[in-house]
């Protein structure tokens, strides 16, 4: 308390705990107790409050600070006041209306807490935040004043207890708007999307707004927005087929329709998308044909979201967990660098990188990133088609209609999981399996094939799982060797 120099005091990432005991000095700049295990509340923190003329960052996250945040905090904010990071922590009641003082701040953060009532109308004012991050909260309502946040590139207010349509100043935010990512997934919105909600966001990348009550048909969402590249539709009530306005979304590289009402069929137009390394629409009524070269033939590009930016989202892995295969992620939060890992391989194509078999490599001309089509769970019909994209390597296929023959350059493919069961499928088991090595889960049951099980199938030496049940006309002697001998 006595130093009168000292400019920069970062204690993060230790086991301190207790009441935040210092009497900071006035010419701090960046304060950074983050990652411990302080308590108590800020009210008795007068000596923060003093210091804020000076300010630049103050990171609190990840600790157990209770209480509610105090208003007075910030009536005396800095010129340069640029980062407020509260999140991960015990706070409750209203965000403070007073944090529209501080006019320079860019990232703000206070996910994970109990934060609860209206965004307050104030944070409207804050023209240079690049980063809003309020997910995991109780908050009912967005203010229309948030269009006026022209330099936003983040938005996340995921998880909180937002009801009614869209927020409308989404579609009012202006032709010149940075925002790029978009998280309203696990909230109460309901209503119909419709195109002007988003058209006007010519750099959207990234929108999540799964786990909602949203219907109506996804053509006016796809045809809103050219510069998708990540649309997560999943666990909502949205109606229809894939629209043929999909061809428009030309760089998008995911797509996550799954667990909703669809009841039409999929667009031949899905074919031409390169950059689509992710295909979920598991759970629905899809009906018709599989169209031809569903997935990416382009590797995508090795951007990553910036974690500065999103100080929380990389730490919380439950959203990964219908993107992988059953068991392939533990069954708690990863810590904050592990989950940050996996999503940046996500976020550049690498689905099944991460999760495939310990010292299973495909040969050097091969693909050098995966592409994952889930379709299970619908009323699909006709055969699977001919031409699929040489990066497949998560094919799920399985509790549809399909029938015929599986053709043979699915054996070429890298595959890691292919999942065919419950389908009326047919003919002999082909001995082009044995060339998909690395291999790791199969399953076939509940079809009609034939014939003997391919000795081939031995050099599976990374398979896990196999089932072959329910196929009654099967005949011939188990192989030994490989698998089998497990």
């Amino acid at each position: 308390e006595n130093s009168t120099s000292l400019l920069f005091l970062n204690l993060s990432n230790n086991l301190f705990s207790g009441h935040i005991p210092f009497r900071f000095s006035s010419t701090l700049i960046v304060l950074d107790l983050s990652n411990n295990f302080f308590d108590g509340s800020l009210t008795t923190q007068a000596s923060i409050g003093a210091m804020m003329m000076n300010l630049q960052v103050l990171k609190l996250g990840t600790n157990q600070l209770v209480g509610e945040i105090p208003h007075n905090l910030f009536t005396t904010c800095g010129a340069s006041f640029q980062e407020l990071d509260l999140s991960w922590n015990l706070f409750w009641g209203t965000i403070p209306y007073t944090l529209g003082n501080c006019r320079s701040l860019e990232v703000l953060s206070l996910s994970r807490n109990k934060l609860s009532g209206n965004v307050p109308h104030e944070l409207g004012m804050l023209t240079t935040l690049r980063s809003l991050i309020l997910g995991d909260n109780n908050l009912i309502d967005l203010p229309y004043e948030l269009r006026k946040l022209v330099s936003l590139v983040y938005l996340d207010v995921k998880r909180n207890k937002l009801s009614g349509s869209i927020p409308t100043f989404l579609g009012n935010m202006g032709e010149g708007a940075l925002l790029e990512y978009v998280w309203l997934n696990g909230n109460n919105l309901t209503g119909v999307v419709e195109e002007w909600m988003f058209q006007k966001l010519s750099k959207l990348r990234y929108i999540d707004v799964s786990n909602n009550g949203l219907q109506g048909g996804l053509k006016p969402i796809m045809g809103g927005v050219g510069s998708l590249e990540y649309l997560i539709l999943a666990h909502n009530r949205f109606t229809g087929g894939i629209p043929d306005n999909i061809g428009g979304l030309k760089g998008l590289k995911v797509l996550d329709v799954s667990n909703n009402e669809l009841n039409g069929t999929i667009s031949s137009e899905l074919g031409s998308l390169e950059s689509l390394s992710f295909f979920d629409a598991v759970h629905n009524n899809l009906s018709g044909p599989i169209p031809n070269m569903i997935g990416g033939r382009r590797a995508p590009s090795e951007e990553t979201i910036t974690p500065t930016l999103v100080p929380d989202y990389a730490g919380d892995c439950s959203p990964l967990r219908r993107w992988f295969p059953p068991d392939d992620l533990p069954d708690t939060d990863m810590d904050y660098e592990s989950c940050a890992r996996v999503w940046n391989r996500l976020m550049s194509g690498g689905f099944d990188q991460a999760v495939a078999a310990a010292g299973c490599t495909w040969p050097q001309e091969g693909p050098s990133y995966y592409s994952f089509v889930h379709l299970s769970h619908n009323m699909l019909s006709g055969s699977i088609p001919g031409q699929l994209p040489a990066a497949t390597s998560s094919l799920f296929l399985d509790n549809n209609r399909l029938s015929g023959a599986v053709p043979e350059s699915l054996y070429h493919l890298p595959l890691l999981h292919l999942s065919l069961s419950h389908n009326s499928l047919a003919g002999n088991l082909s001995a082009g399996l044995g060339n998909v090595s690395c291999l790791a889960t199969l399953d076939l049951s509940a079809n009609n094939f034939s014939g003997p099980i391919p000795a081939e199938m031995q050099n599976l030496v990374h398979l896990s799982a196999l089932n072959l049940s329910f196929n009654p006309f099967l005949t011939g002697p188990i192989p030994a060797g490989g698998p089998f001998d497990s």
